[in-house]
């Protein structure tokens, strides 16, 4: 009989992180700790229930799952842009 699966809570609190132009945050942790809710929370991808993000400038990000669009691959990388 399988253990049904319980769902861990994903919570940050009191986190302040100034980076200079030009630098560069690595987020690391063993799999399933929040990383990537973490990252989709600065993007605005996810509810955030309290706080708020803000950023200047542009911000990168590279995904863990890979998706291409049917064009070319110089139109995947620009996405759109010139």
């Amino acid at each position: 009989m399988k253990k049904p699966y319980t769902y861990k809570i994903f919570s940050v609190r009191e986190i302040n992180i100034k980076l200079a132009k030009g630098d560069r945050l690595v987020i690391l942790g063993e799999s399933n700790s929040g990383k990537t809710t973490f990252i989709n929370a600065i993007l605005g991808n996810v509810h955030i229930q309290s706080g708020e993000v803000m950023y200047g400038g542009t911000v990168g990000y590279v995904s863990q799952k890979l998706w291409f669009r049917n064009m070319s691959v110089k139109d995947n990388v620009l996405m759109g842009r010139k």
